[in-house]
């Protein structure tokens, strides 16, 4: 465990995959805007940005439902599987960013992806 005087970390090897159900979390408005960020901060592709944002309901046309691996194939013309990598690039973007930022001296005032990863 690497600590710093603000904040501990969990080394990057041991940081979860991609969580499975994430909505009990996003309930807490401080918890969904870190996640809204770390997307921001780290995934550039449009849509894999769409698809993580729909899946966990944090945009798209049934804002705060989430939308299912069909729904999410069906709007964006591609299969489940497509999605479902996208959605596993997506987090692996989010994770290398997070690596990134815990392994800086000293971090940015606010690393969204480092926050998001050391608290799923």
């Amino acid at each position: 465990m690497v600590t710093s005087a603000t904040l501990a970390l969990t080394l990057p090897a041991t940081w979860p995959p991609a969580p499975k159900d994430l909505l009990p979390q996003l309930q807490d408005p401080t918890f969904r805007d870190y996640f809204v960020r770390a997307i921001d901060e780290a995934v550039k592709d449009p849509v894999d940005r769409a698809v993580m944002l729909g899946r966990y309901a944090l945009w798209g046309p049934a804002m705060g439902e989430p939308e299912t691996l069909q729904q999410l194939a069906d709007r964006h013309g591609v299969s489940r599987d497509r999605i479902k990598q996208r959605l596993a690039r997506a987090w692996s973007r989010i994770r290398a960013k997070a690596t990134n930022q815990a392994g800086k001296v000293r971090p940015p005032s606010d690393p969204a992806c480092l926050w998001l990863m050391t608290h799923l």
